[in-house]
């Protein structure tokens, strides 16, 4: 989420774990864990998690959707973010319309699993 708060194209868009404090009708990013593993012990993780965009119109939801896509899988790769390196990220599922069925609200869905290691804090985003 911090990541994704860094960057200018999301300024004014509410990025958050849950959709408390947002307003209906406002761009948002939902970012919720939602598995992962480890792959080699104490060293190497790759967590798992939904991407939930949320925007006043289909097309706006849609647009904030592939470009938070874009973002995550050709940016972010490589970064050093607080203590663990980006070594890439997986697209598990794109993102693909997906009503929000309390509000009805426009809201599209997708998948990613980020794989890092723990690294020394020398640089952070």
């Amino acid at each position: 989420m911090n990541y994704l708060r860094s960057l200018d194209e999301f300024k004014g868009v509410f990025i958050s774990g849950d959709m408390v404090g947002r307003n209906s009708g406002t761009p948002a990013v939902i970012v919720e864990h939602d598995g992962g593993h480890r792959d080699v012990r104490d060293r190497m993780d790759r967590a798992g998690f939904s991407i939930s965009t949320y925007a006043g119109s289909k097309p706006q939801c849609s647009a904030l959707a592939y470009a938070v896509r874009e973002y995550l899988l050709e940016q972010m790769p490589s970064l050093v973010l607080d203590n663990v390196q980006v070594l890439d990220v997986v697209e598990s599922n794109s993102p693909r319309s997906f009503p929000d069925p309390e509000s009805r609200e426009a809201r599209y869905l997708g998948t990613v699993e980020i794989l890092f290691v723990e690294v020394s804090p020398r640089k952070s985003v």
